[in-house]
């Protein structure tokens, strides 16, 4: 038997719970849908609650931090300057002293030259053959210290063409000072490093590979100036100076799925999301070039579509 209605208190009638589910259905169905399209599957188009963040312009100096060790007397590497037959330099021996500037060889008339004053140590390609550009061509030996560095093969792709400056510091040691950035002995090399320093032994199959990733560290050396009071085997730092670009178009580096080369974007366009592959530059690690796909004002999602990562 149905309680009689008291004074305050009123029954709701048929119609009023009917049109209340239907708006609460309606509600619902409206809010399952995209404002574009359904995301690809295990693609994160971020949160579209989130501020969106406007492309805008700005300097990105890209500068990469690693760590290093001070060496003694290390060797380096000349690389060819072109694409072309190399010719030797008559005469020139083992242990024969240089100076900044004289010619090893010559590239299409072109001197090969050396960067700083050292000591010559041995070819690493013949008499006129031909090599490529970049290619090591000869090792020299520095008179005074370096710092050997380390890249880790997952930051390797911020050195881009090569670092053009760097500055370094010794800890516990001399501030931070400008060094002179030079190619690696990757090739044949020596047992020794200077003043005793003993290279570390190299497994033939894992090498200096990274325990994380198993992929090999990039390595750098950088020349201190002669005149630097050092000691070899100190830890230091040093700060690779990989390039600049003044008044680009730049997002946080958040916002873009990717890092290098190219990239993806969630785009607001009115109310709708779309995601747009954009043409990436230089980047400091916490901006990023934007080279192609975007325009001054667009405005992105503060998180870039970047593909979930499986939980199995």
């Amino acid at each position: 038997m149905t309680p009689p209605a008291t004074p305050g208190h009123r029954r709701p009638s048929l119609q009023r719970v009917s049109a209340v589910l239907l708006v609460s259905v309606a509600l619902a169905t409206g809010c399952g849908q995209q404002t574009d399209r359904e995301p690809l599957p295990g693609v994160s188009t971020g949160n579209p609650a989130a501020a969106p963040v406007t492309v805008g312009r700005g300097t990105v100096v890209s500068v990469l931090t690693v760590d290093g060790t001070v060496l003694a007397t290390p060797e380096y590497v000349v690389t060819a300057r072109s694409r072309a037959i190399l010719h030797h330099r008559a005469g020139l021996q083992p242990g024969q002293r240089i100076k900044a500037g004289d010619t090893l060889g010559w590239q299409d008339g072109r001197p090969v030259t050396a960067p700083v004053d050292g000591a010559f140590v041995r070819w690493l390609v013949f008499h006129r053959m031909r090599v490529v550009s970049g290619a090591p061509i000869a090792v020299l030996r520095y008179g005074g210290y370096g710092i050997e560095a380390e890249v880790p093969a997952t930051r390797a792709y911020r050195l881009y063409a090569g670092p053009r400056t760097a500055r370094a510091q010794v800890t516990g040691g001399p501030g931070p000072t400008t060094c002179r950035v030079v190619p690696h002995v990757a090739v044949g090399r020596s047992t020794t490093s200077g003043a005793g320093r003993q290279a570390a032994p190299q497994d033939d199959e894992a090498g200096a590979a990274d325990g994380a990733t198993g992929e090999r560290p990039y390595p750098v050396l950088c020349l201190l100036p002669e005149r630097a009071r050092v000691l070899a085997g100190l830890p230091a730092l040093v700060g690779l100076n990989t390039g600049e670009r003044k008044n680009v178009l730049t997002l946080p580096v958040t916002a873009v799925a990717g890092q290098a080369d190219k990239g993806m974007v969630t785009r607001v366009v009115g109310d709708r999301l779309v995601e747009t592959p954009v043409v990436l530059g230089l980047s400091d690690g916490v901006q990023v070039e934007i080279e192609k796909g975007l325009k001054e004002g667009d405005q992105v999602l503060p998180d870039g579509p970047n593909l979930r990562v499986s939980a199995r």
